[in-house]
């Protein structure tokens, strides 16, 4: 079987990828993702993983171009990485839940503060009522 001359220049590339990134099993473990994950990140069959494990020169080159994109955009943007992303709704659900806990933590402290100053102003009165009567106690008698 003869390859066409672009065909040879995938191999090549993909020879190239493959010593950078390593293979597709080493890849999904990389990613700490299950075959069934890594073939839904994919969009591929997951018999088709099982069946590159043990032919691996089988792996068409787009899917090692497509996981090097992927890499190299984890590795600009970890929050894509998808032990991030499966966590993402859990993530939001404790983001909401913590502001939720700020906003009583922030109303509890400004009541404090509010009854501190009550405190503060009625204690200021007494002493300038106490004040004022010692005052006028000490004119009277």
């Amino acid at each position: 079987m003869n390859k066409s001359t672009q065909q040879i220049k995938y191999d090549a590339e993909v020879q190239v990828i493959k010593a950078k990134i390593g293979g597709v099993d080493n890849i999904r473990l990389q990613l700490g993702l299950s075959k069934r994950k890594l073939a839904q990140l994919l969009m591929i069959d997951p018999s088709s993983l099982t069946r590159w494990s043990k032919e691996p020169h089988r792996v068409p080159a787009h899917i090692y171009r497509s996981l090097q994109w992927y890499l190299a955009l984890i590795d600009k943007e970890p929050a894509w990485h998808p032990q991030n992303i499966y966590l993402k709704g859990d993530l939001q659900n404790q983001i909401l839940i913590l502001e939720k806990k700020l906003e009583q933590a922030i109303e509890a402290q400004e009541k404090t503060r509010k009854y501190q100053r009550k405190t503060l102003l009625f204690a200021s009165y007494s002493v300038l009522f106490l004040s004022t009567l010692g005052a006028a106690l000490f004119f009277l008698f």
